[in-house]
């Protein structure tokens, strides 16, 4: 049973943020945005080319900017559990077991809105991501879980604001970001050319490709060269699906008005993240969409601000987005009283100069899985170690995956797998 809220918030601020002639002197509120299918490298904070961003820029600014920061997945469900859980796949077993297929987090599982609606925080999120919607395990915890219009969310979270018996709120905005198919408004459509022709990209499954409109592709018809693109039309796709970046950078101005023009901005625990990036053409063998382990899924943006907490400028060590979990426990009171994979954020800021482990595991293809560290990516299989999907990657002289070095350097291999295997049985949590 939950205590009541204006006792069990012990992180009280006494900021006053004025703006508008509008003053918070309340406890902390906690806004998650999290934006589907978004990689770090096509959003303003992390130097992208174009401002597909520019209200995420201005956040950012007054922000603690995570440069490597890694979901727990590269596709939505898995991920989504990592970041609700504070457990890496291994621990949380979501799309993880070989010889069971399994979309739920167990009911034990204390899920991020269960802890805080225990110590008091009215929790709700808003969303028009329907595969999280219908995800009844991940509605654990919240007293509202409301699909609704992408134009809405924004406005929901500031129905939170003003109502004081919903306070201290913790509140997640979810839109969908940039995922395919890709179709921003014109008045976002900044940077596509005329010339290309309607392109898209769309999923596989259920899909009868004959019904498509001309010019769109399934994901797996690119990914196996049986579609192929030219250049320009990959630049035409990039930029549509950038176009959608800077439509939900509008959205997210709306929210963040809605906390300046009430005061609460300085008093409020924000973070933006995303449960996974997008191929965007980036490697040979995987053209499109978010199924394979590489850094163009696997680095996401983590901006985080609290004012006097999280200081303004970059982090550059590797960490999780499930580390936000421990994060808002620390803020809320201390630490969980149960088992997780998730450490604080604020460890990392206060001088952790290491890289954090990430890893992750999933069913699809062979049973793929990963291990992230110390400026290395190993990628294998568990199940069919004579497969393709034998990988090793020095990030920190090919940062775009290009260079294999698996087979040249056998040694680095042996030595992280057998660092990933010592990880895994150092980590695990009995459910």
């Amino acid at each position: 049973m939950s205590m009541p809220r204006s006792l069990a918030v012990v992180a009280l601020l006494s900021l006053c943020a004025c703006r508008n002639e509008t003053t918070y002197d309340g406890p902390m509120n906690i806004v998650l945005v999290i934006w589907d299918t978004t990689r770090a490298d096509h959003t303003s904070p992390y130097g992208y080319d174009r401002d597909t961003t520019p209200t995420l820029a201005t956040i950012a600014e007054s922000s603690t900017v995570f440069e490597q920061a890694t979901p727990g997945s590269y596709w939505t469900t898995s991920s989504i559990a990592s970041l609700f859980s504070g457990m890496a796949s291994h621990n949380h077993r979501v799309d993880y077991d070989l010889d069971a297929e399994g979309y739920v987090l167990d009911d034990e599982v204390v899920t991020m809105a269960e802890a805080l609606g225990d110590r008091g925080y009215y929790t709700a999120m808003y969303t028009n991501q329907t595969l999280v919607k219908n995800n009844e395990s991940f509605a654990q915890g919240f007293d509202e879980l409301t699909w609704t219009y992408q134009n809405e969310i924004a406005s929901s979270v500031m129905g939170l604001m003003d109502d004081p018996e919903r306070q201290p709120f913790f509140a997640i905005a979810y839109w969908m970001g940039g995922h395919a198919p890709y179709e921003p408004p014109d008045l976002y459509d900044t940077w596509s050319s005329d010339d290309v022709g309607d392109l898209n990209v769309t999923g596989c499954d259920g899909v009868d490709t004959s019904s498509m409109p001309d010019g769109w592709a399934c994901f797996n018809e690119l990914n196996s060269g049986a579609v192929e693109w030219t250049d320009e039309e990959w630049d035409y796709i990039r930029a549509r699906h950038d176009g959608q970046l800077l439509e939900h950078d509008a959205w997210l101005a709306q929210l963040w008005d809605g906390l300046e023009q009430r005061g609460m901005a300085d008093a409020t625990l924000f973070a933006f993240t995303s449960d996974h990036g997008e191929a965007l053409n980036d490697h040979g063998d995987i053209k499109a969409w978010h199924v394979w382990p590489y850094d163009d899924t696997q680095l996401v943006p983590l901006v985080v601000r609290l004012p006097g907490t999280f200081p303004a400028g970059t982090h550059s060590p590797q960490v999780r987005t499930m580390d936000l979990y421990a994060t808002m426990m620390d803020l809320t009171g201390g630490p969980a009283d149960h088992a997780m994979d998730s450490v604080s954020l604020l460890e990392a800021i206060d001088g952790e100069s290491e890289d954090r482990v990430s890893v992750g595991g999933t069913i699809a293809g062979d049973g793929r899985q990963w291990y992230r560290h110390d400026g290395w990516k190993l990628i294998y299989s568990r199940q069919n170690e004579d497969g393709n999907s034998k990988e090793l990657f020095d990030l920190t002289s090919d940062p775009f995956e290009k260079n294999n070095l698996w087979d040249s350097s056998p040694d680095t291999v042996e030595d992280l797998k057998a660092a990933h295997a010592a990880y895994l049985a150092e980590t695990s949590i009995e459910q």
